[in-house]
């Protein structure tokens, strides 16, 4: 695996690599993250128990894909996925590259639970500005697609907060905050105004 200090998943596994660990019975299909040639389609899951330089964690989110990195063989992508922030972020880390050696202590984030995305909304800022919030995509029979938010909508408040005044992060962090925790929406459609409300649950 490599460690993606970059990268916002817990764990990517690349499906096309061999000997990669095969999915879970249950996932959902989702766009997993976006790269310079655009989205990266996937599913995601859960590991029962991820072991990592001595850690232990439990029922972690899994992202899976053959898109990851398409076009390049296993002679010269020598991994069957990554390690991103959603583990990293659990720790002090410190990265000694001369070494070839990795130090980590845990933090007050380590025994956080692992959360996917609990609305079901895929969002993105546009320019000019980046303030301007459009949703990208809606997961399938989850809250948000069940409250009736399209594609194409665009996010006026968050809970009453103009967006304005919120940046991206921040309204990703509110979607996968916790379960049950209520989410109303203002949003554009084709010129007309409306409010979307539904709770946040887990899909996996």
């Amino acid at each position: 695996m490599m460690v993606d200090l970059g990268a916002s998943h817990a764990v990517l596994v690349e499906t096309d690599r061999a000997g990669s660990p095969p999915m879970p019975a249950r996932t959902i299909e989702a766009v997993i993250g976006r790269g310079l040639s655009g989205n990266i389609s996937g599913n995601v899951g859960r590991f029962a128990r991820l072991d990592w330089c001595g850690f232990s964690f439990e029922d972690v989110v899994t992202s899976f894909t053959g898109e990851y990195a398409s076009g390049m063989d296993d002679t010269t992508v020598q991994r069957n996925g990554t390690l991103g922030g959603d583990i990293l972020s659990r720790f002090t880390l410190i990265l000694d590259y001369k070494g070839g050696k990795i130090f980590l202590k845990k933090n007050s984030r380590y025994r956080r639970p692992f959360e996917f995305n609990l609305s079901g909304l895929d969002l993105i800022a546009t320019e000019p500005d980046w303030r301007t919030v459009v949703v990208s995509g809606v997961i399938a029979h989850s809250p948000a697609d069940e409250a009736g938010v399209l594609a194409g909508d665009f996010i006026i408040s968050v809970n009453g907060v103009p967006v304005g005044s919120l940046s991206l992060g921040r309204i990703n962090s509110l979607m996968h905050s916790k379960p049950d925790r209520k989410i109303t929406l203002k949003i554009s459609r084709e010129h007309q105004v409306m409010k979307k409300t539904f709770r946040l649950r887990r899909m996996i």
